[in-house]
């Protein structure tokens, strides 16, 4: 299979492909880089699913069911962006892969739409938001499925750091990748007396008042 490098590390989509195949409701995949915004490839799966599957077949449901089945079998970065389902794989007359023919994915955030409660929950929304270039973040969205990457966490843990005092690792952020979980964590660490010193009113915090 053709290797392809994504933000430094090197990606066989068929590595991809074989794990994504072994869920049980998936027919037939095919998996692909696409850079629908300049400078940011990701990979993109295409999925027929199985006749009569109870799995989502749309939106971010189906994004979320197939992002946790393939984080527990591949490393993050060989997770794709995005999930698309589909009746049929295109082909050129070659019997190739018809990359051109296959439809976009939907790109803009899907967002959960819970509000954060909590002074941590509002924080981390609030730079979740600001590392992703999206208006809002709701505690439960996934920081990954809104199009997040290796680097924009490593990008979001210092500045939780800046702003909260805290110093996380990206293995904690990728077993908590919500603002809620990751709120959890540190009021967890916290109430342990793990965690670093925080500043009575963050720059967001501040912002966030005004």
């Amino acid at each position: 299979d053709q290797q392809v490098k994504i933000r430094g590390h090197r990606v066989e989509p068929g590595e991809v492909e074989v794990n994504l195949a072994a869920h049980p409701q998936v027919a037939r995949t095919a998996v692909i880089v696409r850079e629908d915004r300049p400078g940011d490839p990701r990979l993109t799966a295409y999925l027929i699913l199985t006749p009569g599957t109870s799995a989502p077949t749309t939106g971010p449901d189906l994004t979320r069911t197939m992002r946790e089945f393939l984080r527990r079998r591949l490393p993050e970065y060989l997770v794709p962006s995005a999930f698309v389902a589909v009746d049929t794989l295109p082909l050129t007359a070659n019997g190739k892969l018809d990359q051109r023919a296959l439809p976009a994915p939907d790109l803009s955030p899907q967002t959960s739409g819970r509000k954060p409660e909590t002074r941590y929950e509002k924080v981390l929304c609030a730079l979740f938001a600001e590392v992703l270039s999206v208006e809002e973040v709701g505690t439960d969205d996934d920081f990954f499925a809104l199009g997040g990457h290796s680097l924009l966490a490593v990008r979001l843990l210092a500045r939780v750091r800046a702003e909260l005092g805290v110093r996380l690792w990206v293995r904690q952020f990728l077993a908590a990748p919500t603002a809620g979980r990751l709120a959890e964590f540190i009021e967890g660490r916290q109430s342990g007396g793990e965690a670093a010193d925080v500043p009575v009113v963050t720059d967001v915090e501040a912002r966030l008042d005004a």
